[in-house]
Formats: structure tokens, C-alpha cells, sequence
């Protein structure tokens, strides 16, 4: 009723008028009314949508994207960032695009930035900044390493007729393909998890040759041909 008005706290855009009446009335009919005031009230940006972890990628192929959604007032800006020891902004070119919109995109990640963890800075009219929570994260699976180390050893002799054929994973392997025989590399056994094969039981003096390929959902890592000779027949005097 007075001729200043404090709205206090607004949250909200809020429009204001002012009414005004001679004391000798005794209703407002006849008052004079003011223009429209409008109070716009500009919000700090906020995200609403954290950016989530896509599938993982096989290294070198393909591309995975990250997405953020925010709000608030005037025309939002974004910066992705990301963390190997510590946040830096991401810039584009070489694997990343859309470094300043809502989607960043890695394409053909290499196997050095598996792990890596993705986050926004979104900026707006005002402060402070929104950031997502960081922990998006790029899962880069690499083609699978060589088998190593096999049992019996490359080029050994007086082998028992009954081996156990070991050996061991190289790296990144889910299965193993089998080549076993007496012709280089070896006919196709089969695929199994495990490493270690049993071939039934062999001939005296003959050279057998075997390979193991490496396999995970990235490809198939053609592995080293082995070969070993059994022991000769025992004769008992």
C-alpha cells in the first residue's frame, strides 16, 4: 500500500503493476494503473542428463560419443574435458570432434586411452558453472597378444606320447583356436577358454607341429608355430 514494493526473493520471471486511488475513495474503480513490469530472473545452468559410459570400442575402429543436457538462462556454452592424471579441456582434432557442443565424439580411439573418464563444463549468463559428475568412461578393448611360453618348448625332443600341450595368454585372449598335427601349422582342432590342450596319444619319432591363435571381439592374433618330436621306441633287452 505504500508507494515502494520489496518482492524479496523471486525465483521465477514475475510481473509487476501498481494501483493507485485517491484516499477519498473507498474502492478501486476509477484507479489509475500503472505500465507492466516485467522481472526476469536468469538461473545459473544446472545439468539435468549426466553423460553415461557407451560400449566399449576395439581400438582404432569405429567411433563413441558422449552427451550432456543442461539448463539455464541465456545461451549455454560447453567444454568437454578430459581425465588421465588430472582434467584438461578437450580440443578438436585427431580423435575427438564436438568439443564445445553437447556430444563430444571419439573416433578410432587408440588402446592408450582405455579408462579414460569424460566430463562438461557448462557455462551460462550466470555463475556458477555446471560440471557433470565425471564419470563417463572410454573402454577401449585391444586385439589379443600372441600366446607365449609353450610347453612342450619350440624345437623340443623325447617327448612323452601322452603331453599335455600348455601355454600362456599374451594378453586380452577370451579363446584359443587349436592346430595340431604332423604338417605345419597344424589342422584345426577346435576353440576352448582354456590353455591347455591333451592331443591323444602320439606316435614314436615323429615331429608334430602346433600353432594357438589368439582370439577376443576385437579380432584373431595368428599365433607362432611350434613343433616338438616324441621319443623313440624303447626296446627292453
Amino acid at each position: 500500500t505504500s508507494s515502494t514494493y520489496d518482492p524479496s526473493t523471486i525465483t521465477q520471471t514475475t510481473w509487476y503493476r501498481r494501483l493507485a486511488r485517491s484516499v477519498c475513495k473507498a474502492d478501486w474503480v476509477g484507479a489509475a494503473i500503472s505500465s507492466v513490469v516485467e522481472m526476469t530472473i536468469d538461473v545459473a545452468p544446472s545439468i539435468t542428463t549426466q553423460p553415461g559410459s557407451p560400449a566399449a570400442i576395439c581400438t582404432g575402429t569405429g567411433n563413441r560419443t558422449f552427451t550432456v543436457a543442461a539448463t539455464g538462462s541465456g545461451t549455454l556454452t560447453y567444454q568437454w574435458q578430459e581425465f588421465i592424471t588430472g582434467w584438461n579441456d578437450v580440443t578438436n582434432g585427431g580423435v575427438y570432434s564436438g568439443a564445445t557442443t553437447v556430444t563430444l565424439t571419439i573416433t578410432n580411439p587408440t588402446a592408450g586411452m582405455n579408462g579414460n573418464r569424460y566430463r562438461c563444463v557448462v557455462s551460462g549468463t550466470c555463475t556458477p558453472t555446471a560440471i557433470s559428475d565425471g564419470n563417463a568412461t572410454l573402454t577401449v578393448n585391444d586385439v589379443p597378444l600372441k600366446a607365449v611360453i609353450p610347453f612342450p618348448g619350440d624345437g623340443a625332443i623325447n617327448i612323452v606320447l601322452d603331453p599335455d600341450l600348455t601355454w600362456i595368454d599374451g594378453g586380452n585372449t577370451a579363446t584359443y583356436d587349436i592346430y595340431f598335427g604332423t604338417s605345419s601349422p597344424g589342422s584345426f582342432i577346435g576353440n576352448q577358454a582354456s590353455a591347455s590342450y591333451t592331443p591323444a596319444t602320439l606316435s614314436n619319432s615323429t615331429l608334430y607341429y602346433w600353432r594357438i591363435n589368439s582370439i577376443n571381439s576385437c579380432g584373431t592374433t595368428t599365433g607362432d608355430i611350434w613343433s616338438f618330436t616324441t621319443e623313440p621306441v624303447t626296446f627292453n633287452p
